[in-house]
């Protein structure tokens, strides 16, 4: 037997295979199952929940061929909605990408939702997304409390984070004629910036232990006490220094900074500058070593490197 003809046409007939399927069908890697290739792609997110309320974005992500004639979101309290059984709230903007509020439901709820899209070969649905709507709070999105604006309640609606009410800034010692400068922007680390990777976390609640691993690594050459700093030259050290010797002040993760553009800046609250602010998460990219950094023009993401000075806010929980 020739065993080169042999694999050689076993690999013929697999990739003849694939591509007979590929005509028909594709592989949806958000939910892992096979889907005809004509219906809608689409996904979702959320953007913010209340005791009552869920806020979600919906993108379709080729609805162009065959044209989508309807979409928009189905809920319930049952995973897996669909628009034939479960609640539907349609989309009446035609746009491509959309955001719809749930408006009416219970405190302390598990709720599942879906963006759909609908053209004439059937529905695509988007990833599952399950919300637990939080206990019934006293504190809104963007009320102020303890020297911050509140940006996000947990589950309790007891708790949460609030961030500063402006960009931080640092004035630097005045000149021999009196001249002082105003910094408003920092670096993420200032020595082998790019080189140590420290794997900080990106989900809320891990911005203490960012904080503290950033000012450890980095900012203890400048001040071996870094509760007591005297030069803010990173991020990280100027929410410490910011706040009147107050430490529990902590450069935000990524996704703290993310709920707090959703939740303050995009609804017009916190004068936020349309400009890039600094997590305390950094990322890894081919052997090199960055940061998370969130755009607060449009809410984009970014990694940057550490060197770059960008703006800073400080978050503390409540």
């Amino acid at each position: 037997m020739n065993t080169n003809k042999y694999i050689t046409g076993v690999l013929l007939i697999g990739l003849l295979f694939m591509i007979g399927c590929s005509k028909l069908d594709w592989w949806n890697g958000n939910n892992g199952t096979l889907t005809n290739q004509n219906l809608p792609f689409v996904s979702s997110s959320v953007d913010s929940t209340s005791d009552t309320s869920i806020t979600a974005t919906i993108t379709i992500k080729d609805g162009g061929n065959p044209v989508v004639f309807s979409q928009g979101v189905c809920w319930g309290t049952s995973p897996n909605p669909t628009v034939i059984s479960n609640d539907t709230i349609p989309d009446t903007t035609k746009n491509t990408t959309f955001t719809i509020a749930i408006k009416g439901l219970k405190q302390k709820t598990t709720y599942y939702l879906r963006g759909y899209a609908r053209n004439s070969k059937g529905v695509g649905y988007s990833t599952q997304i399950t919300i637990t709507t939080p206990a019934h709070s006293q504190y809104r999105f963007g009320d102020t409390l303890g020297g911050g604006i509140i940006f996000y309640i947990d589950t309790t609606g007891l708790h949460g984070l609030v961030c500063d009410t402006a960009n931080l800034f640092y004035k630097s010692p005045p000149d021999s004629l009196g001249n002082f400068t105003i910094v408003d922007s920092f670096p993420w680390s200032v020595s082998n910036r790019n080189n140590i990777y420290l794997n900080n976390g990106t989900a809320i609640g891990t911005e203490a232990s960012n904080t503290l691993s950033i000012l450890v690594t980095f900012d203890s050459l400048n001040s071996p006490g870094y509760d007591t700093l005297n030069l803010p030259n990173i991020a990280a050290s100027i929410c410490r220094s910011s706040h009147n010797k107050d430490t529990s002040w902590y450069l935000p993760s990524i996704d703290a900074l993310n709920l707090m553009y959703k939740n303050l800046a995009a609804r017009g609250f916190g004068n936020f500058t349309a400009g890039n602010y600094w997590s305390s998460s950094d990322y890894l990219y081919n052997g090199r070593v960055y940061a998370w950094a969130q755009y607060f023009g449009n809410g984009n993401q970014y990694y940057f490197n550490q060197s770059l000075p960008l703006y800073v806010r400080a978050v503390k929980r409540f």
